[in-house]
């Protein structure tokens, strides 16, 4: 049985252990209100870029940018998923991999059967659910999100858009975490939305739809 010296230690240590977690909170609480203030002030030029790029079909005859706007159908699929590096955060790495899961068995079921679906993942969390699921999974960016900036973000995904201009992906489809408010992330892309003939036009409005949000 404890004596009175040891419990006292033990009362000490935990209210320190409390005190600790406490300026943890605070620090998580500052860093989150930053980054949602930081979302909620590049939406709207991301949404209008977005689309800019989704109208430029119809307002432009420039055959350099023909690649862009060619109607395809998804033989060869690349589905990008955005994840964390880390866990602990509930749902928000599981809900993108049980998406990506649905799109393979649903829309993509026919080119996931052929071989023809390549899942490249942008964060640890993702690939690592997904390898335990028996996917192959392509690291090349895995881990683009440490210590990201715009210029190593948009240089990565310029590979993934000459991928596509030269034919070897027929759609690119990105799946990840769409902010809404500190308790919401709403998934992308919405369930059926690959059925619309125009989701996969152009790639660059596909890929641009990430940028909605930091990378996590």
């Amino acid at each position: 049985m404890a004596n009175q010296k040891e419990i006292r230690a033990r009362i000490s240590s935990t209210i320190s252990t409390q005190q600790i977690t406490k300026a943890m909170k605070l620090v998580s609480a500052t860093k989150l209100r930053k980054a949602s203030e930081a979302i909620v002030r590049m939406r709207p030029y991301a949404e209008k870029l977005q689309g800019i790029m989704g109208n430029l079909k119809d307002s432009t005859e420039d055959d350099r940018l023909a690649g862009y706007f060619e109607a395809r159908e998804a033989k060869k699929v690349l589905l990008l998923v955005i994840t964390s590096d880390r866990g602990l955060c509930g749902a928000f790495n599981a809900n993108v991999v049980k998406r990506v899961r649905t799109l393979l068995d649903g829309e993509y079921a026919d080119a996931h059967k052929a071989g023809n679906v390549t899942l490249m993942c942008i964060g640890k969390k993702g690939g690592e659910a997904l390898k335990r699921y028996g996917y192959d999974v392509n690291v090349d960016l895995v881990t683009l999100t440490q210590n990201s900036s715009s210029e190593t973000s948009f240089a990565a995904m310029q590979g993934v858009i000459d991928a596509y201009l030269l034919g070897k992906y027929d759609r690119v489809e990105v799946v990840y975490n769409k902010f809404k408010n500190a308790g919401v992330e709403i998934i992308e892309p919405p369930i059926g939305s690959v059925k619309d003939p125009h989701s996969n036009l152009p790639v660059y409005a596909q890929i641009g739809k990430a940028i909605d949000k930091k990378l996590v």
